[in-house]
């Protein structure tokens, strides 16, 4: 059976030269544009471990070539003593009905001990693709809650059916491992708006483990499609992640394909050697394409694989 997939390699390195990107490009979110190249915003992080968020253009028809890329960051960590104030990142990007874009991001707090975070969604919305911010929430839109006890992160946004839907992680609990180290534990929920900013959540679980061993699912991407709603996410076992495919009816409740035909898998290349994750597919001219992070979250960069039709 030939691969569903076609890699093209990595795409995508950090630029050592720049400030703010010294490691990472993280979590990608392809935008169209209305040239037709797309618009692939990340996150990346400077000296001090703190995420910024930029962006880098191609044309999927050579995407080997980088046509233009961020000088600067679109986004910073915020204040000291906000939600974003050790970092942020850009999980998933809206266009809404005046053209401009929604961000939904992810800022983040430590805790008292290492590894132990706090995680929550605020956003920010551009009307020139990202070059420059009209707003940026100065509070969390969503955050820990009755359902979702230590953190919430990884938003997937879309429009659909009149409603704002949102596929987001959500922090169960923290265990202590046989190591003595704490691991965070986290599946996928399911939130609905009106307006995309005021979200009602009711615990409903979207993407759920598949087995005892299973410890985390992150950062879903879903892909609306005339069959219903395919999805892609990372999952885990406490270490480095792999990817998983998933499928709904009505994009409340998926079922995981255990046969894993439509994922991307780890190679014996040195970038995803030990792990994929992070995956984010659109369609290109009838075809999908997806952009991917390999090892340790995507240290080396963006990689891209074209649906093998």
């Amino acid at each position: 059976m030939k691969n569903y997939w076609n890699k093209f390699g990595l795409i995508f390195n950090v630029k050592k030269n720049i400030s703010w990107s010294k490691s990472h490009a993280t979590s990608p979110i392809p935008v169209k544009l209305k040239n037709e190249n797309w618009r692939i915003f990340f996150s990346s992080r400077d000296e001090t471990n703190r995420s910024h968020v930029g962006w880098f253009d191609i044309n999927l028809d050579d995407p080997s070539l980088v046509l233009d890329v961020s000088t600067k960051p679109m986004l910073k960590p915020g204040p000291v003593g906000r939600f974003d104030g050790n970092g942020i990142y850009a999980s998933s990007a809206v266009r809404l009905k005046n053209d401009s874009l929604r961000f939904y991001t992810i800022g983040w707090n430590p805790g008292h001990v290492y590894p132990l975070f706090y995680a929550s969604i605020g956003y920010a919305e551009t009307d020139n693709n990202g070059k420059t911010i009209n707003y940026r929430s100065t509070a969390p839109i969503m955050d820990r809650s009755i359902h979702d006890p230590t953190s919430v992160t990884g938003p997937c946004v879309i429009f659909d059916d009149d409603k704002y839907k949102m596929w987001y992680v959500s922090g169960l609990k923290w265990i202590t491992r046989k190591n003595k180290h704490l691991k965070s534990i986290y599946h996928i929920k399911y939130a609905i708006s009106n307006d995309g900013l005021n979200w009602k959540r009711n615990g409903h679980v979207a993407i759920d483990f598949k087995s005892s061993r299973e410890l985390n699912i992150a950062r879903p991407c879903v892909l609306k499609t005339e069959q219903g709603y395919e999805s892609w996410f990372s999952y885990g076992y406490g270490g480095e992640y792999q990817i998983g495919y998933a499928v709904s009816v009505d994009g409340i409740k998926f079922n995981r394909d255990v046969s894993q035909v439509k994922v991307i898998k780890k190679s014996n290349q040195i970038y995803e050697n030990k792990a994929v994750c992070h995956p984010f597919v659109v369609i290109h001219k009838g075809k999908k394409f997806m952009f991917y992070n390999g090892n340790s979250f995507g240290i080396d960069g963006i990689a891209l694989a074209e649906e093998n039709k």
